[in-house]
């Protein structure tokens, strides 16, 4: 039986990497109007492969053939980015504040209003900083939260939990940051199961209206749609983990 799938990854399609020591991996269901999918497995392996990724070109043209990207937009792909050297100097990323006061105002502008517009889209520093960085493993559910309710055992636990392979930008500008440390402190061993699982479905996938459309979530937003079954997924095995000691 394939555990993973069984927990996390029920609509998504096993992938067969037969060449490479890695996985394995799952991609998830094609969004309407788009031709890739994101990838996930256990954090362990994810993170593993992001590594891999930046020195085995023939590992980028099997996903590539396979319909992978790291974003939330068609042709994230790792061979764009240069590939600089795995260990070695890593730059101090530029701060938003780098770009001159007009155009980071209106970088801000348009995530607000439009919800998929890139520092790197505007300033060419933060786009040429950001292309030389490993891909990076992200938890659906962040480990932080499942740490502090005390569920981090087993198939939850910080190496084997579900996790997606997403691009430095998409990670520390997005994902991490609309998470905040206030979130994550909310969340204790003592708590009600009722009541985590409903702080994280808002969270992360977004509190589900009378008509069937979900409102807020981390993931409902276009190019991360896909995670949110998978995501569903994940808190369902933490409602039914108990607490550990």
């Amino acid at each position: 039986m394939d555990e993973f799938k069984e927990k996390f990854a029920r609509n998504c399609e096993k992938i067969s990497l037969p060449k490479h020591d890695v996985g394995p991996f799952y991609v998830t269901p094609r969004e309407d109007g788009r031709k890739e999918s994101l990838i996930i497995g256990r954090h362990k392996d994810v993170t593993h492969l992001g590594q891999q990724m930046r020195v085995n070109e023939k590992l980028q043209k099997d996903l590539k053939a396979i319909g992978v990207r790291f974003g939330t937009r068609d042709g994230s792909r790792e061979e764009d980015r240069d590939r600089s050297p795995l260990h070695g100097k890593q730059e101090k990323l530029p701060d938003r504040e780098s770009a001159p006061d007009i155009l980071f105002n209106l970088i801000m502008k348009l995530q607000k209003e439009w919800g998929h517009a890139r520092d790197g889209d505007i300033n060419p520093v933060v786009k040429a900083a950001f292309a030389t960085k490993t891909l990076q493993s992200h938890h659906l559910v962040e480990d932080k939260i499942v740490k502090n309710l005390g569920r981090d055992t087993r198939s939850l636990s910080r190496e084997e939990a579900p996790a997606v392979l997403v691009a430095q930008e998409l990670h520390l500008r997005y994902l991490t940051p609309n998470i905040s440390s206030a979130d994550r402190e909310r969340f204790t061993k003592d708590m009600k199961s009722e009541e985590a699982v409903r702080i994280i479905e808002q969270l992360f996938i977004g509190e589900k209206r009378k008509n069937g459309e979900r409102e807020g979530g981390l993931y409902n937003r276009p190019g991360l749609e896909s995670l949110i079954e998978p995501t569903a997924d994940a808190i369902r095995e933490i409602e039914r983990t108990k607490p550990g000691p």
